[in-house]
């Protein structure tokens, strides 16, 4: 699928849409509207609005206002950079999980301009995946059939992991994964968002990890996971019923290994 991008948050609810590749089924505009039932988490940044009352109250006060004096600065590149192997995301040597989408990412998947550019961060690589527990498939398919978030009667009769989101970016820039994670525009930590708790102690890898509280969600936890290793930054959203965050945590570590 060309864009699971969104729901899966992302993010996040769900991930903006953002995929690139492979959309056979229609899926991507499915999970994009999904994901816009809640507000994006992982790739937000706050917008200051300059008002017509502010820019009138600096004319009366004797201040010159000039577009021409005060050009706005050029949008940040937010290119969509090759997509990496499969290998980059999940590995699973079993068969408990079934892929249901593939494609690139990017590092801003919000509305407006990119906080960060990608250009100048050296992005030369994405994968973003989405996969569903394989009883799962066989109950709701992988294609239009399958209903996301994952009902929460179905994820009660299996309880723990039961959908998860794999982001992975790679960088030419070694230090560039390293500031994504302390940028808390990206990580969510120390941000104060309404319905994210940062879980103290449970980040994996030397990493950071939040719980989601989400309408998006249909009632299902959700806990997500980043971390930077070498040149390459990795976020794992985990969905589930009556899920642990040491659940969580065992399926986010077959992520980049």
């Amino acid at each position: 699928m060309t864009d699971p991008g969104g729901r899966i948050r992302a993010l996040d609810p769900c991930l903006e849409s953002r995929y690139v590749n492979n959309d056979s089924e229609g899926m991507a505009a499915r999970i994009s509207s999904i994901a816009a039932k809640a507000p994006d988490r992982r790739r937000r940044m706050p917008v200051l609005v300059a008002t017509a009352s502010l820019v009138v109250g600096l004319a009366a006060a004797g201040v010159a206002v000039s577009d021409a004096a005060s050009p706005p600065p050029p949008p940040n590149t937010n290119a969509t950079p090759p997509q990496l192997p499969a290998s980059a995301g999940l590995r699973l040597a079993g068969s408990d999980w079934t892929l249901v989408s593939t494609g690139s990412s990017r590092i801003y998947g919000g509305k407006g301009s990119s906080p960060v550019d990608s250009r100048q961060m050296g992005l030369d690589g994405g994968l973003l995946q989405l996969w569903v527990s394989t009883p799962t498939a066989q109950e709701y398919g992988t294609g239009q059939s399958l209903p996301l978030p994952v009902p929460l009667a179905f994820a009660q009769a299996h309880p723990g992991p039961i959908e998860a989101t794999v982001d992975v970016l790679s960088f030419s820039e070694p230090t560039s994964p390293d500031q994504l994670l302390a940028n808390p525009q990206f990580s969510q930590i120390g941000e104060g968002i309404p319905g994210i708790t940062v879980v103290d102690g449970g980040g994996i890898n030397g990493g950071t990890a939040i719980q989601i509280a989400s309408d998006a969600n249909g009632g299902l936890t959700e806990y997500e996971f980043q971390w930077a290793s070498g040149s390459t930054w990795y976020q794992v959203a985990v969905l589930g019923a009556d899920m642990s965050v040491q659940q969580a945590q065992s399926f986010a570590r077959q992520v980049g290994v």
